[in-house]
């Protein structure tokens, strides 16, 4: 089982309640199949990183690689690495 720190689940239920979608992908998944603890945290959206912002307004934001879809989001201290979905970006 996969838990989430509170920044986690803040993100994600924001990103919801705004409309889009919003998944916990990469290293965070890859260490709770192998039991141990996650590393970082990525959420995969289908937000263009302009949308991430806006949803984010008010935190500390990061253009990590607008060019690829990618925005850091600091929350609480915890940087979650926002990316937009592949499935998104063939759009």
């Amino acid at each position: 089982m996969l838990t989430l720190p509170s920044q986690v689940h803040m993100a994600l239920d924001r990103l919801k309640a705004a409309g889009w979608e919003a998944f916990v992908v990469g290293g965070a998944v890859r260490d709770a199949l192998r039991g141990c603890a996650a590393g970082d945290w990525d959420i995969t959206t289908d937000a263009e990183p302009e949308q991430v912002e806006q949803v984010f307004s008010g935190e500390r934001l990061i253009e990590t690689g607008l060019r690829h879809g990618t925005v850091t989001v600091l929350l609480d201290g915890l940087p979650l690495l926002v990316v937009l979905s592949a499935a998104a970006r063939r759009m």
